[in-house]
């Protein structure tokens, strides 16, 4: 989670919806950056990378909401 993005919008960020205001949560981001402290990244960013090197990556996160 990132910006206040979930799955849902990674998982459609070739087609995002224009007038969505991202609403961070503080308690992901605080797990996130216990865990990864130095690599901090805007959601747009993990989006781009995400599929370079998940490839399955919207398959992964599909899969437990379907």
């Amino acid at each position: 989670m990132a910006d206040g993005f979930g799955p849902l919008e990674a998982s459609v960020a070739d087609d995002p919806e224009p007038d969505r205001v991202p609403r961070p949560n503080r308690e992901p981001a605080a797990i996130a950056e216990q865990f990864a402290p130095d690599r901090r990244a805007t959601a747009a960013v993990v989006i781009d990378q995400a599929p370079r090197e998940f490839p399955d990556f919207e398959d992964i996160i599909m899969k437990p909401v379907r």
